[in-house]
């Protein structure tokens, strides 16, 4: 019995060195085109293939000159014992986190949504960080805690004037919205608004919505790997107990 304690736990050490990786983190729509002032959402998706995974650190980097988050919406799909929502508006960076211990998530996740104020025109991609200093996003396999997370897929908001200037209708008053009043033969009514955001979106989707590798190297610092972590070394005291 000692002897089959000792190998579970070994070969737990074994998978959070060496980790599986099967799992997708997807934003949509991959393009957006807000006008100034206005408000819009960016959905967060977690497929996971035949995985199963504890939960995920996620990190969202976007640009806040451009664009102000000001909400993160859990899905009703996310139950977690241990959930966090951070928004760094200094640094342009979100943080969501949720686990589950007892249940593992399986399949594809609708995880939350991110809500967002269009303060200044220009254009923001909003990307999952695979990378940096304690920004890096983590997908925990069930069982091990190692690395799921494979590649990601980010979202390009690009955000015009405000429909006031073109109430004119003049060409110059177009032109000032610049990529994002390219249906701008509506003459800035609203609805020309929203009719110019699926327009865009179709156009600019095949750039967008490319699939971004993760690197299967790089530091890391998340809760959950933590947390995991934790709970293994737990073990280990309860096993060397078994010996004293």
């Amino acid at each position: 019995m000692r002897f089959k304690i000792l190998t579970v736990l070994l070969a737990s050490f074994i998978f959070l060195s060496t980790g599986v990786s099967a799992a997708t983190v997807s934003l949509s729509p991959t393009s957006l085109n807000p006008s100034k002032g206005s408000t819009g959402a960016i959905n967060v998706t977690l497929n996971l293939g035949t995985e199963n995974s504890y939960g995920a650190d996620l990190y969202i980097v976007y640009d806040p000159s451009i664009l102000e988050f000001t909400s993160i919406k859990p899905s009703n799909t996310v139950k977690s014992d241990e959930q966090i929502n951070e928004i760094d508006a200094q640094n342009g960076v979100l943080k969501f986190s949720f686990l589950n211990l007892e249940v593992p998530y399986t399949g594809e996740i609708n995880v939350a949504t991110l809500n967002f104020n269009a303060k200044e025109t220009g254009q923001s991609t909003v990307a999952v960080s695979t990378s940096g200093n304690n920004t890096t996003s983590w997908v925990a396999d069930f069982g091990s805690g190692s690395q799921l997370l494979t590649s990601t897929v980010s979202s390009t908001v690009t955000v015009g004037s405000s429909s006031g200037s073109g109430d004119n209708g003049s060409s110059s008053g177009s032109g000032d919205n610049g990529s994002s009043s390219g249906s701008g033969d509506n003459g800035g009514s609203s609805s020309s608004s929203s009719s110019s955001t699926s327009g865009s979106s179709s156009s600019s989707s095949s750039s967008s919505s490319t699939t971004t590798p993760v690197p299967e190297t790089g530091k890391y610092d998340t809760t959950i790997f933590a947390i995991i972590s934790s709970l293994v070394f737990g073990a280990g005291i309860t096993i060397k107990k078994l010996f004293v």
